[in-house]
């Protein structure tokens, strides 16, 4: 979603090409520039990506990766672009002792091969500089908040089927694996008291099958939980935009869209402390639920039940000021390449 509005809000000023490694069954591309690795297998789309980047010249690369294992990849990469960026997604406050040598002992290599670190948060920008060695000037500390377009498309009829089934509700949603702790947030569920109030679960993305099994018979078994999946970012903007509460309980996270979001449309954010959070945010231990549950309870007690006020947390212009530096000498006398 972040690359969609990202994408988005550049084609007016670069010609952007995206590369995706993860080729899945009904993916479609998002734009004309948008191309799908042809293989199912890793390490042949690490290959073609690489066969891509020494064929093509843009005039900034910027490598989007989950996690630490994507620094690892970088340090071995041929490429041809004048300059590169990198983001990692997710935290890094998890990253084990023994990435820490591996990386300490690599880190000459990435940054032969990366000019410019995108740092979500401060946490990011720490671990960059202490355990990477990059510059301050070579960091640049951003959250992943693009807000959506402004959408007038109809909702689809099974999202009004459910909002009309589930209100009121608490929402929590991410990619369908044990990392995002769905699982514990429908443990909960199933102990406190009934009040009327309903969980709704959306799950998406690389989907473990075991697990989302598990979560689907945790919420089969309680008549005020809902399972969901996968659907369009307007109507799933509208479950965020209608919550009591948006519960994050990941134990590894970025800012997060989702996260930003809520705070955007004024719906109160309760979640775990995998990574810094903006301010707003009631925030709660990633291992402790009954801090979890305790700070929803309070929430959900609240005379209003939602956030005092929009919170803003746009960040289009950074963006834009980032490529448009980076892409200086190459803006002129056509658009620059991405």
């Amino acid at each position: 979603m972040f690359l969609r509005r990202l994408v988005n809000l550049l084609q007016p000023d670069f010609d952007v090409t995206l590369l995706d490694l993860r080729k899945a069954d009904g993916k479609v591309p998002l734009f004309k520039g948008h191309i799908i690795s042809p293989f199912h297998s890793r390490f042949l789309s690490i290959l073609w990506l690489q066969w891509r980047l020494l064929c093509q010249n843009h005039g900034v690369l910027h490598f989007h990766f989950s996690d630490v294992k994507g620094l690892i990849f970088v340090a071995f990469l041929l490429r041809r672009s004048q300059a590169t960026i990198l983001s990692l997604h997710h935290g890094v406050t998890s990253v084990s002792a023994r990435y820490q040598q591996v990386l300490r002992f690599l880190a000459p290599l990435i940054r032969r091969k990366i000019g410019t670190i995108h740092a979500l948060n401060t946490d990011q920008q720490a671990f960059y500089q202490s355990v990477i060695g990059f510059a301050d000037s070579a960091v640049f500390q951003c959250p992943t908040h693009i807000s959506p377009d402004d959408q007038d498309q109809p909702l689809t009829a099974e999202t009004r089927s459910l909002l009309a089934e589930v209100m009121p509700y608490v929402l929590t949603s991410g990619v369908g694996n044990r990392l995002n702790r769905a699982d514990l947030v429908l443990d909960y569920w199933a102990t406190r008291p009934k009040d009327g109030m309903h969980l709704v679960v959306s799950i998406y993305g690389d989907i473990d099958p075991h697990y989302a099994d598990e979560l689907r018979k945790k919420a089969t078994a309680l008549p005020t939980a809902t399972l969901i999946g996968a659907m369009p970012e307007n109507d799933f903007n509208a479950l965020l935009k209608s919550a009591a509460v948006y519960i994050r309980p990941a134990e590894v996270d970025s800012f997060g869209i989702a996260v930003a979001d809520s705070l955007a449309f004024g719906t109160p954010v309760l979640a775990s402390d995998a990574c810094n959070r903006a301010d707003d945010v009631h925030v709660f231990g990633r291992y402790n639920m009954a801090e979890m549950a305790d700070k929803l309870e309070e929430i959900l007690l609240e005379t209003t039940g939602r956030a005092s006020e929009e919170t803003p947390n746009d960040r289009s212009a950074d963006y834009r000021k980032l490529y448009s530096l980076l892409a200086a000498t190459d803006l002129q006398p056509e658009k620059g390449s991405i």
